[in-house]
């Protein structure tokens, strides 16, 4: 038979790589052993031919583990043994020679081509499947109606157990992928070589595995040891056989390629999970096996490979994480989701160190073509598959395939998952969102030029290739979070774009998705990929942070006007941390801006300058509606925590229209009272700010509040008098107190400072006044004595901790209430 043949040219093969007895010869005497349970039909296929042939392919896989597994210990040891004996030639020959017994390419080769052949589908007399004859015997088996049954091909459970012997034989390939490259004196192992070679034997086995024997649509023609002609070659298969490919020229082009590896992998969404879960298992073992062989060791070769990678390699890996990416599409079950989502993600840890800072984002196939998962042309190295440099797959196969990648787990995001009661696998939704988020937050490190254009000089890409085609991983990720943030209306004309979640749902996951944000653009440590620290804000845009900053904006302004209707206290509270999530968020992206320097300049203007422009618009027209006062916190909460700098800016931007607005003031005593209120809210920020430098041991120089603290000062001391409106008043107070705490006296002037000691000691006054005489206060006026008696209370708070010499304890900026002894004296035996 074919599989007869296959076994004794591959043992052979093996026996002829070397004259000495090694663990090359002893896997082609195991082979050899094992040819007639591995080559004959095996008469009885329940009992002589079938389960056979699956113990004789696990044996090999179990052998080939031997090998690899002890191929480390025994170079360690030889090393010491060649060194206690120094004067034993022999010893040493010996020790060298043991050394030498890992599996080198040419027998990895050798023996994948093996298992390959066992990958593909049989016949049911179990062999392998006759290009000449298939689809005679299918049509022959549609006339009989048979072929589907439970013949001699199931087992008593109703089992395909000709599929078992597949399963073996990928097994089998999967110890093969994950073995470590031999390493010894004399022995030479392209680092490079053995990389691809892993690459293309795990696709080529997850190909095989899937593909089903009804699968002749695409004309598949296989050569005995599973190798497409016809289909997945794109040129000469190497043999120089002319025939394969059923008579017909082969002119180059990759439709049937395209065709075959489609339905291999239509094939895949068909098979058991545990299957899929032994596909997987096969690309993880490439990556494994990669990394194995020292791809991030951080040995020299390991470094020459990351500095000079060649094109060949960056195309192999290119291709085969884009492979991996489409093998998750459609996946729904949440123990292989959580395979392969790690397996992306260290397909990202091992292999994008490959491709530098100058263009590690690919142009993925256009979705829905079979470009995305064709096979490449087959040619023969080291009996091994080698893509068609000609090949245009891969269209920019010279970048990371960040996209494609994207694609596959966007849909996942955000996950929904809740396990069943007493779930014995352990997967939760915490976890598969862990793994989700490791793969979209893990930083690309060229994936934008900066100014949110991609660099397709840098990147070797043709013209053809769109700015958003070639964003970054962190571009991409923030668009799906912020989509959670502002879902995009649809466009469907007979589509319903009611939202039917509860509001307590909707605040829940828009808090949660500004999380994701804060875990994208936010990380405690930015480290890229191979653990180099690379800064998440650099591989964005100024588009993306345009777009950044006017949802969070949004949703910041849509919280405050819906505070007021919420249904109950816990609805209150989820706006609450809404609304805390947003101004952390946004001050967190403006001081990380901010500390870039100039490396984010463009980011920081657009980010803070632009916000600080439109809201000062909207403070100098209409500070007392819903848009003002969500534009005061914003602002305010910007200016707190965002830095100097944006401290600096907001104050600029939004102090002076304010104070126009109060000095202005005329019969509209809600427009004025709403400016004191934000003036006080301004100031409040910049002590905050100036408190949290302190504590860090910087003193800011000059004040932040220098060019206003005098004139803010007077007008709210002015419009606190009795003769103002109560409304007016009491937000007067208010503001003044907030302005207080924050402005130091080295910045006021002496009749200023007196004016405030004057202003305090009235305001005493009246909160100690008795209204029970005159009938009880209003509400109004209970209002009034509540900002006052606030006024009052900071004042005393702040003086007698100066006066028990507390204030060395406290890292907090100094104010007129502590830093002058004129003030604390009177506080202290006047207000007092």
């Amino acid at each position: 038979s074919s599989s007869s043949s296959s076994s004794s040219s591959s043992s052979s093969s093996l026996s002829s790589r070397g004259e000495k007895k090694n663990k090359s010869t002893e896997l082609s005497e195991l082979i050899a052993s094992l040819e007639p349970v591995l080559g004959g039909s095996g008469g009885d296929s329940k009992k002589g031919g079938v389960t056979p042939k699956v113990r004789a392919l696990c044996l090999l896989g179990g052998a080939i583990e031997g090998c690899s597994s002890t191929s480390e210990t025994t170079a360690t040891a030889t090393t010491r043994s060649s060194t206690v004996n120094t004067d034993n030639a022999n010893t040493s020959d010996a020790n060298n020679e043991a050394a030498s017994e890992g599996l080198t390419p040419a027998v990895v080769a050798l023996l994948a081509k093996f298992l390959l052949g066992y990958c593909l589908p049989y016949r049911h007399d179990y062999t392998m499947i006759n290009p000449d004859d298939l689809e005679e015997e299918q049509e022959e088996e549609e006339e009989e109606g048979g072929g589907n049954g439970n013949g001699d091909n199931y087992d008593d459970n109703g089992n395909d157990i000709g599929e078992n012997v597949r399963d073996a034989a990928l097994g089998a390939v999967v110890v093969l992928l994950r073995h470590s490259k031999a390493s010894a004196p004399g022995v030479h192992v392209d680092v490079e070589q053995s990389i691809m070679q892993r690459l293309r034997l795990a696709r080529r086995a997850v190909e095989a595995r899937c593909l089903s024997d009804d699968a002749t649509d695409y004309e598949h023609k296989y050569d005995s040891h599973g190798y497409v002609y016809g289909s997945s070659s794109g040129g000469s298969s190497g043999t120089g056989d002319d025939n394969r490919n059923g008579g017909e020229e082969n002119d180059g082009n990759n439709d049937d390629a395209a065709a075959a590896a489609a339905a291999a992998l239509e094939g895949l969404a068909t098979l058991p999970r545990a299957r899929r879960s032994l596909c997987f298992a096969a690309l993880d073992g490439a990556v494994t096996g990669s990394q194995n062989d020292g791809i991030t060791a951080g040995t020299d070769a390991s470094m020459r490979i990351l500095e000079t990678p060649s094109a060949e390699l960056k195309r192999d890996v290119a291709s085969f994480v884009i492979f991996a990416s489409t093998c998750l599409h459609g996946e729904t079950d949440p123990r292989c989701l959580m395979q392969m989502l790690r397996l992306l993600h260290r397909c990202q840890a091992v292999f994008l160190p490959l491709f530098g800072t100058a263009a590690s984002v690919a142009v993925p196939p256009k979705s829905g073509t079979a470009d995305t998962i064709a096979s490449t042309s087959i040619a023969t190295k080291d009996g091994m598959d080698v893509d068609d440099d000609n090949n245009d797959i891969n269209r920019n196969d010279q970048a990371f395939p960040t996209v494609s990648m994207f694609d596959s787990v966007a849909p996942y995001y955000p996950i929904k998952f809740t396990p069943p009661p007493n779930d014995p696998h352990g997967i939760s939704r915490e976890g598969l969102r862990d793994a989700l988020m490791a793969i979209l937050c893990t930083v690309d490190p060229g994936g934008s030029s900066g100014n949110g254009k991609y660099d397709k000089t840098a990147a070797g890409t043709n013209d053809t290739v769109t700015d958003a085609e070639a964003e970054s991983m962190t571009t991409l990720a923030a668009r799906l979070f912020l989509d959670r943030l502002l879902p995009p209306k649809s466009h469907d004309p007979y589509g319903d774009d009611m939202d039917y979640s509860d509001g307590a749902e909707r605040i829940v996951d828009k808090i949660e998705a500004l999380n994701d944000l804060r875990d994208l653009l936010l990380p405690p440590g930015a480290a890229g990929a191979g653990g180099t620290l690379v800064e998440p804000m650099s591989t964005v845009g100024t588009v993306l942070i345009k777009e950044l900053s006017s949802t969070v904006i949004k949703v910041h302004s849509d919280a405050v006007m819906d505070m007021p209707s919420a249904s109950d206290t816990k609805e209150r509270e989820n706006y609450k941390v809404l609304l805390d999530t947003c101004c952390s968020l946004s001050s967190g992206i403006a001081l990380r801006l901010e500390e870039l320097g100039d490396l984010s300049s463009s980011h920081w203007s657009v980010f803070v300058l632009d916000t600080v422009r439109e809201m000062a618009s909207v403070l100098t027209n209409a500070p007392q509606g819903m848009k003002g006062r969500s534009s005061t916190a914003y602002l305010s909460s910007l200016a707190a925590c965002g830095g100097i700098r944006t401290l600096r800016t907001c104050l600029d931007g939004c102090v002076p229209p304010l104070i126009g607005v109060l000095r202005g003031y005329g019969s509209d005593a809600e427009k004025a009272a709403a400016a004191a209120l934000a003036t006080g809210t301004m100031f409040s920020s910049s002590e905050r700010s100036l408190s949290q430098a302190a504590r860090d041991g910087v003193v800011i120089y000059p004040h932040p509040l220098q060019e206003y603290a005098s004139d803010a000062v007077r007008i709210l001391c002015d419009l606190a008098k009795e003769d103002k409106e109560i409304s007016l008043r009491v937000a007067a107070v208010t503001g003044l107190g907030a302005s207080l705490l924050a402005v130091p006296s080295s910045i006021l002037a002496k009749d200023e400072i007196t004016m405030i000691q004057q202003e305090l000691v009235s305001l005493s006054t009246q909160i100690a006044v008795n209204n029970e005489a005159n009938g009880g206060a209003s509400c109004s006026n209970a209002q009034y004595e509540y900002a006052c008696s606030r006024v009052i209370g900071s004042a005393l708070g702040r003086c007698l901790a100066r006066k028990a010499e507390e204030v060395s304890s406290i890292a907090r900026a100094g104010c007129v209430f502590d830093d002058n002894e004129d003030t604390a004296s009177t506080i202290s035996n006047q207000v007092f």
